[in-house]
């Protein structure tokens, strides 16, 4: 009981630090390493935290939201403790900005520079895991490939992505280390479906569900007829597929009237030997 009281003192006590000085914007790459060491000085001489051994700050930092343990990175010897835990999250909702990124995760709300997304995402990569990934951006014409790559590097048991005009080379990027995805919309191409439906067939992804709205019924038949028998009159389709020995989905949706969505639904059983076609409703 004792143990557990005092722990929860320790956090409080940080958060109330990490507001009291502000430091989230001062974390930015360009910092002059001047810059830098003064703020450590500071960090060390106003923040208890330091004052106790690595083997209290392992127990704490598993409580500590997003927020707080990316301003924590300003110390050193607190970045490399950081490092060494393994985190777990339930969601991470990505957002735009004009000149940053949005991250929300369970309460803590960070405003990353599109210019350091990349790095963040790569940290991120290297020790947390997040149940559910959402990716939102209906509002630009064309999306940030920038960001888009960066996605490679998070892991997820599930990724949302909500934007438009997914072409095939970004959907290479973001179904890297995630194991299941829905896309609202997309311009993949034949090539791309062949792609990813050969990547998991194979086991050379951890993607084993994909469910993705094909702007293009003509790419999506295309690539039905060259995987195997598609009757583009009754949409019937069946191949064979001996290679594979474990359950896995690929479903591509094509539009329809009926609320802008879709109706047909095309799922494709990797792990079979028998594909079929069904009504998505």
């Amino acid at each position: 009981m004792w143990h557990v009281l005092f722990k929860l003192i320790l956090i409080l006590a940080l958060q109330m630090s990490l507001s009291r000085h502000a430091l989230l914007p001062s974390l930015s790459p360009m910092m002059t390493r001047g810059r830098k060491r003064k703020l450590e000085e500071e960090y060390r001489n106003t923040f208890p935290i330091l004052k106790f051994p690595n083997e209290i700050i392992f127990k704490i930092y598993p409580h500590l939201d997003l927020a707080s343990r990316r301003a924590m990175r300003v110390n050193g010897r607190l970045a490399d403790i950081e490092m060494e835990i393994k985190y777990l999250h339930r969601n991470l909702d990505i957002t735009l900005d004009e000149w940053c990124v949005i991250l929300e995760c369970e309460g803590a709300k960070m405003n990353i520079p599109r210019a350091e997304i990349e790095k963040e995402f790569e940290l991120l990569g290297e020790n947390t895991y997040f149940k559910k990934v959402t990716y939102i951006d209906t509002e630009s014409e064309r999306l940030d490939d920038t960001i888009v790559s960066a996605m490679r590097f998070l892991k997820a048991k599930k990724l949302t992505f909500m934007a438009s005009d997914l072409s095939d080379n970004e959907l290479y990027s973001i179904v890297q280390n995630k194991k299941s995805m829905l896309c609202v919309e997309s311009n993949v191409t034949e090539s791309g479906y062949m792609w990813i439906y050969e990547k998991m067939r194979d086991r050379q992804l951890d993607l084993n569900h994909l469910l993705m709205d094909s702007n293009s019924v003509e790419e999506r038949w295309s690539f039905m007829e060259k995987l195997g028998n598609f009757n583009r009159d009754t949409r019937l389709f069946s191949a064979t597929n001996p290679q594979s020995d474990e359950p896995s989905k690929m479903a591509v949706l094509e539009p329809s009237q009926r609320s802008g969505k879709t109706v047909l639904n095309h799922h494709l059983n990797t792990g079979g030997k028998q594909f079929n076609i069904g009504e998505y409703k």
